[in-house]
């Protein structure tokens, strides 16, 4: 049975996630060519569960805010170690979504707009593909579309962020065992082709749920299947409109993939709408997040 509805954060961050060195076990691990090499990382070094949290436009004006809108405390602040990343794309100053997350994905950096390609257009071996080899379970929860840049260059590889129907394909071809977000259209009322990707899914033994049949909080996932939960057709709610469903599939995300993974579990979890509100109407408009 797992535990829904709200629950304490102090808990949720440092009594549920198991996590030591998410970001260079991570590096480490996407370097790693070979089963020896793996195996060559002192045992004591490695973590058995790693989650990925991400803030998509989270830099330091928005902690800042967040800050002054908490009593000048976050649980981050206790975090033990603490860093800087470089988020420029490998063309630009400026990165976009596409091009950070390939960054962290793939462990190198890339042209704006590009999803799980390198410099040179070619496909790089996202950290998913490294995890699945060696035999962890993987998924992420996101508060925006599944097929959205940050998720999309953890699986897919196309060489523009806005082609969704191809990273919903994709995902259904990937080794993802549970994700939850939006985007339910991209795989079912499809313009490009008439594929059921829902079907698809469900042929690859998922359950697959979606916000018009059941509450998330209603669902007991079985780990006989893989899960797949769509919140939205297209675009998630803003938090202030209601979206609550980010801590609750993340708990439930932990609980699922540590019960189907025999060597540990990668969950990428992404607070995505942090970049939309500081992001003007047209801008959002040209990268898909309309």
């Amino acid at each position: 049975m797992y535990t829904t509805g709200l629950f304490d954060d102090r808990k949720f961050f440092f009594r549920f996630f198991r996590i030591v060195g998410v970001l260079v076990f991570a590096l480490l691990l996407s370097r790693c060519s070979s089963t020896s090499e793996l195996a060559a990382v002192a045992e004591d070094q490695r973590p058995v569960n790693v989650v990925l949290m991400l803030g998509d436009g989270m830099g330091l004006s928005q902690i800042s805010a967040a800050l002054f809108q908490n009593d000048n405390a976050l649980h981050m602040e206790r975090m033990p170690v603490m860093g800087y990343q470089k988020t420029h794309s490998a063309d630009n100053l400026v990165t976009d979504s596409g091009a950070a997350a390939t960054a962290m994905a793939c462990g190198q950096k890339t042209f704006n707009f590009s999803i799980g390609l390198g410099p040179d257009s070619m496909p790089c071996k996202t950290l998913v593909e490294v995890l699945s080899d060696h035999h962890f379970a993987t998924g992420f929860v996101v508060t925006s579309p599944v097929n959205h840049a940050t998720p999309a260059a953890f699986y897919s590889h196309v060489n523009n962020r806005i082609h969704f129907e191809r990273i919903a394909a994709d995902l259904v071809e990937s080794d993802i065992d549970f994700f939850v977000g939006g985007g339910r259209k991209y795989f079912q009322r499809r313009d490009s082709d008439q594929r059921d990707l829902l079907r698809e899914l469900e042929d690859r033994n998922f359950l697959v749920a979606d916000y018009l049949t059941a509450e998330l909080d209603q669902l007991r996932p079985n780990v006989q299947k893989q899960f797949a939960y769509f919140t939205a057709d297209t675009r998630p709610l803003p938090a202030s409109a209601g979206r609550d469903y980010l801590r609750t599939a993340s708990w439930m995300g932990t609980r699922f993939l540590s019960r189907y993974g025999p060597e540990g579990f990668f969950l990428l979890v992404e607070g995505s709408q942090i970049d939309w509100v500081g992001t003007p109407t047209h801008m959002q408009h040209h990268i898909g997040t309309h």
